[in-house]
């Protein structure tokens, strides 16, 4: 960048700039008493804190959890099994999924296993 340009951005970025409505407010409140002065710093500060807390609340109140990677997963079902073998559980529903359970663990067992060990 030029210094000419760098010159004018810098003026452009440091400039004061005027609100009306804060202009208004800052001059209505240099005309009260210093007693006046401190309440309405005070009231001020008050809805700040207020509206700080009450935005902090509003992202709790949204936010969601996500899942972490790890962590363990226990599966199970209520009953007694009455089949483990898979042939004999197609008559029993809940036998069924549990030995569904049973079977795809040791299939993942067998299939994650070296072929050296098989």
């Amino acid at each position: 960048m030029n210094p000419e340009r760098l010159a004018r951005l810098k003026e452009s970025l440091t400039r004061r700039r005027e609100v009306g409505a804060f202009e208004r407010l800052s001059a209505y409140v240099a005309g009260l008493s210093k007693g006046d002065q401190t309440i309405v710093y005070v009231l001020g500060v008050l809805i700040l804190i207020g509206a700080i807390l009450s935005l902090y609340g509003l992202e709790q109140h949204l936010l969601v959890r996500v899942p972490t990677y790890g962590g363990t997963l226990v599966e199970g079902e209520v009953g007694s099994p009455r089949f483990v073998n898979p042939l004999c559980s197609a008559v029993m529903r809940s036998s069924s999924s549990r030995s569904r359970l049973i079977d795809c663990e040791i299939v993942f067992q067998f299939d994650s296993m070296p072929p050296s060990q098989r």
